[in-house]
């Protein structure tokens, strides 16, 4: 169709020993080995759990495993354009530019192996043309009963989309810290957590051509949940810029720093 798109600027940091993170997640590299004699394990099962990712090890033990974005920390700064014209074979003319910026910053606790965190999302991008529709960005939403870090919880169906776009992604993990001052201890061993979370965003369509979802203003939402048995999340989540609320679920971040 005679578009280029080019990254201009990455940097993906050591949340994960990997080979760093895409657009769409992170590639996790290591080799399975026995617990007790750690003798490499040939041809074993690899899987992010709760999930259907996976992958086989090799004969030496040694994976590669592709975990979709949202699943685990990432940290990464990425600022992507595409061009388009009819210089490069296209029929139509457009630009488009892309931040995006994941962080995960420890914040109380630090000396506990698994600290409390803050984990941020940031997303932007701005157009120039009658960008086509196959090239808008989506914000994601809940799309059935998971949801994962970087979709709006508090909406489900089909994702905002659109040229131009700015979104904002938070959630704090408070792990068992709650329930430990409360004395809970059998939550505690049960691995249960507690998270607080929130999400603005909004897309624009001036300008160009366009029969999908777009926010009406700005959409807001804060929310809370429960992590259960260290896996599983119960996420409940407000509706801040109009009325409304929805109850999902989805698996509790793995975090490998």
């Amino acid at each position: 169709m005679g578009w280029t798109h080019f990254i201009l600027f990455g940097l993906c940091g050591a949340i994960l020993c990997a080979d760093g993170a895409s657009a769409r997640g992170v590639r996790l590299q290591g080799r399975a080995t026995d617990a007790a004699t750690s003798e490499p394990l040939a041809l074993a099962t690899v899987q992010v759990i709760g999930t259907f990712t996976g992958t086989i090890a090799n004969d030496e033990g040694f994976f590669v495993l592709e975990v979709p974005d949202g699943v685990t920390a990432n940290r990464r700064l990425e600022l992507t354009g595409e061009v388009a014209g009819s210089a490069l074979g296209s029929d139509v003319t457009f630009s488009t530019w892309r931040l995006a910026w994941d962080w995960q910053q420890p914040t109380f606790w630090r000396r506990r192996w698994l600290p409390n965190t803050l984990d941020v999302r940031f997303l932007a991008g701005t157009s120039t043309g009658d960008v086509p529709p196959q090239r808008h960005v989506a914000l994601d939403v809940a799309m059935g009963p998971l949801s994962p870090f970087g979709a709006f919880r508090s909406i489900h169906g089909h994702p905002y989309e659109g040229p131009r776009y700015m979104a904002l992604f938070w959630e704090h993990n408070f792990r068992t810290v709650p329930f430990e001052y409360l004395g809970a201890w059998g939550l505690v061993r049960r691995g249960m957590g507690l998270i607080v979370h929130g999400a603005s965003g909004h897309t624009w369509h001036e300008g160009t051509t366009s029969t999908l979802r777009s926010t009406p203003g700005w959409h807001h939402e804060v929310g809370a949940s429960l992590i259960l048995y260290g896996i599983v999340r119960l996420d409940v989540t407000r509706r801040v810029d109009q009325p409304g609320w929805r109850v999902g679920g989805s698996l509790a971040r793995f975090d490998f720093d």
